[in-house]
């Protein structure tokens, strides 16, 4: 019995050995590459490519849509920020020109009264000296 199985499995193994061959036969000429089928395989290929292609672009357009979005409303927020900070700039600039201006009025007239001070010292100097004269010739 056991040779009959044995015997047996050696059939399968040849009748499936020669379905395998007549297989593997039949994919080659199958397989077999003809000009029509390699024009239609890269089409097919450059098909496959254009709609990935195309899927990339649209994702990036998305991507850099939102970005643009994205920068826009930071950009929006610094150009207020900086409104703001210009605002408080001229504020101070303002305040430092109105104080400079008083300074300068407030020197202006600090050398004017300087001035009128010297004059009546210096006239009041001749003053005293006309006055001492008068008085020595008065007391000789």
């Amino acid at each position: 019995m056991k040779k009959v199985s044995v015997i047996a499995e050696r059939l399968r193994n040849k009748k499936l050995s020669s379905v395998i061959q007549n297989n593997m036969q039949k994919q080659k000429k199958k397989n077999k590459m003809t000009l029509d089928r390699l024009a239609f395989l890269t089409q097919k290929s450059f098909g496959e490519l254009e709609i990935n292609f195309q899927q990339c672009t649209d994702e990036l357009r998305r991507e850099l849509k939102g970005d643009i979005r994205e920068l826009k409303g930071e950009m929006d927020e610094l150009t207020e920020e900086m409104r703001k900070s210009s605002d408080k700039m001229l504020t101070a600039a303002d305040q430092m020109a109105g104080q400079f201006s008083l300074w300068k009025d407030e020197n202006a007239i600090g050398a004017s009264q300087i001035s009128e001070l010297r004059y009546q010292t210096d006239n009041h100097e001749k003053r005293i000296k006309t006055l001492e004269k008068e008085v020595v010739k008065i007391i000789k």
